[in-house]
């Protein structure tokens, strides 16, 4: 696995975004700059490859508080750029794989021993609205270090 600076993240991010059927609804810039940006500049992404290395996935994550991660649960709005890393608490910000691979992506995450003991996010409708909230309780590792890569999907 190779490191995967700025640019090549934004640009696995943009490829991955427009392929995404709730993603590609909202406006690019602003989602890259609230989203995106953020995760990749404090190294919490990992982006799945195909041995051509066109994006198959990806995953950003933040660390949270528990006030903010409940609140984030409650009213399903963005992080705010200090957030990202203010806690204990892993939460899977955006998962993204348009390509039906999303077990694999998965079963990537607790093999890698990345999931903590728990985990929480959120699904939304296209409309931005809170679908549903997930709270998943895994029994494995510590997570990996601050730099994340690619991982090749085969």
């Amino acid at each position: 696995m190779s490191d995967i600076d700025l640019y090549a993240g934004i640009g696995y991010a943009l490829e991955l975004l427009a392929r995404s059927d709730y993603h590609r609804a909202f406006p690019a810039s602003p989602y890259i700059a609230v989203e995106i940006l953020p995760p990749l500049n404090r190294g919490q992404f990992r982006f799945y490859l195909a041995d051509d290395h066109v994006p198959q996935g990806m995953v950003t994550w933040a660390w949270l508080d528990g006030a903010v991660e409940e609140e984030i649960l409650q009213t399903c709005r963005a992080l705010h750029a200090h957030e990202w890393n203010c806690g204990p608490c892993l939460f899977i910000n955006d998962f993204i794989a348009p390509h039906g691979n999303s077990r694999a992506v998965i079963h990537d995450l607790k093999s890698c021993g990345f999931l903590t003991e728990r985990v929480s996010g959120i699904r939304r409708h296209r409309d931005g609205s809170l679908r549903c909230v997930k709270n998943s309780r895994v029994r494995l590792g510590q997570p990996p270090g601050s730099r994340q890569s690619s991982k090749t999907m085969r």
